[in-house]
């Protein structure tokens, strides 16, 4: 995955490293709160950052921020 990643990243004008990007999106979170004992959750995505937001569309990937997707992913989530 990493050489992957670090093979589109090449491909930019300007662009960090694998790992550094990596990083970056580390930071979003899928997020279930729910009482204890309860069935019931609530579940939200970290939002993006301007920078992981751009980074994404410049990869090929920005679709992963369209509600569509997000709604997907929240409805198969078994976090």
């Amino acid at each position: 995955m990493l050489n992957a990643l670090e093979e589109k990243l090449s491909r930019l004008d300007e662009s960090p490293s694998g790992p550094t990007t990596l990083e970056l999106f580390s930071e979003c979170l899928l997020n279930r709160l729910a009482p204890i004992g309860s069935e019931a959750y609530v579940e939200s995505i970290t939002e993006l950052t301007a920078k992981q937001e751009k980074l994404l569309e410049s990869l090929g990937l920005g679709h992963l921020t369209r509600k569509k997707y997000l709604n997907k992913l929240l409805e198969y989530s078994t976090v």
